[in-house]
């Protein structure tokens, strides 16, 4: 009898992964999996852990190309900036930051950070494919547009209270 109480009287909750966060989704907590304080579902999960594997090698790669124990604050707030909003793949970043590392001319140290990434991306991805030309290089930045309900809602709800005087109500 127990067991039956407990199935109906089982909540949703939230599955902070982006897709679900998106539509809003809800899941029965017994589907959802707890991952640093915060429930994702399956496939969340997935790409969430995926995401941190990802990170934690270009952690790896910057500790060991720029001899530091663990990268500074500033280096991973521009890793994830450059992931985030500029779209460039971690793999992107393992491998811009090793081309860096072998040209004789430019020296890596810790104040600039990672800062030459976004310089040193188009000729990482000409080594990496050689039948690219510069015709075939396009520039693109993706824009990502942070709206939350609430801002809609207060928005709406601002615009209705706006008057207009050019209609000529009276």
């Amino acid at each position: 009898m127990r067991k039956e109480e407990d199935k109906v009287a089982e909540r949703l909750l939230k599955c902070y992964g982006r897709n679900c966060l998106i539509t809003e989704q809800k899941h029965l907590k017994s589907q959802l999996t707890s991952y640093h304080s915060k429930n994702y579902c399956k496939d969340c999960l997935k790409i969430i852990k995926y995401g941190d594997e990802e990170r934690s090698r270009v952690y790896m790669c910057v500790k060991t190309l720029f001899h530091i124990p663990y990268p500074t604050p500033l280096m991973k707030k521009q890793i994830r900036n450059f992931y985030e909003v500029e779209g460039i793949a971690y793999q992107d970043m393992i491998d811009t930051l090793l081309l860096i590392s072998t040209k004789n001319s430019v020296t890596l140290d810790t104040g600039r950070g990672l800062g030459l990434i976004p310089y040193f991306l188009e000729e990482m991805k000409n080594e990496k494919n050689p039948k690219r030309s510069k015709s075939d290089v396009r520039v693109s930045k993706v824009t990502h547009l942070n709206l939350r309900k609430q801002d809609l809602q207060s928005r709406e709800y601002i615009n209705s209270k706006m008057y207009s005087f050019e209609e000529g109500e009276s």
